[in-house]
């Protein structure tokens, strides 16, 4: 199961550059760097080199409202994308992290308030597939209740 999603990643990442509707050289070199797919649903992918190593590393998806559903990127420029967002209404309500490039999540935070506030996080201290640590947090809603 892991491997078809790392596939389906894979395929997302190339299909979005070499499909791209729109494309831009942000820095003037004379290669692309940042490239932007219009899908049928009005909704749109935004890829970029952001280290200009001919690399994505970075990754936005976005509604038909371009309220942000997902984004990932890829921390430590590898060229595998290792850090996750997933939004809802638009705000980030949980991040999944390969935090020893392993190409397997390691950490999961989860997020409220609007994006604001971390109301826990769980992790995989041994990188064995299994959580091994989760903490809470008391968390405050914006009216301070």
């Amino acid at each position: 199961m892991f491997n078809k999603i790392i596939l389906l990643i894979f395929t997302l990442s190339v299909s979005s550059v070499l499909f791209a509707d729109y494309s831009l050289d942000s820095n003037s070199d004379g290669i692309l760097d940042i490239w932007v797919e219009e899908l049928e649903d009005n909704s749109i992918i935004i890829s970029s080199d952001t280290n200009f190593d001919g690399n994505v590393d970075k990754k936005l998806a976005m509604n038909g409202a371009k309220l942000t559903l997902y984004e990932e990127t890829d921390y430590n420029l590898d060229g595998i994308m290792d850090n996750f967002y997933f939004y809802e209404d638009g705000f980030v309500v949980r991040q999944e992290v390969d935090s020893n490039y392993d190409l397997k999540i390691d950490i999961w935070v989860y997020i409220t308030n609007d994006g604001k506030s971390i109301s826990s996080y769980e992790k995989d201290l041994d990188f064995d597939g299994v959580v091994d640590k989760v903490k809470e947090f008391e968390v405050y809603k914006e009216d301070g209740k």
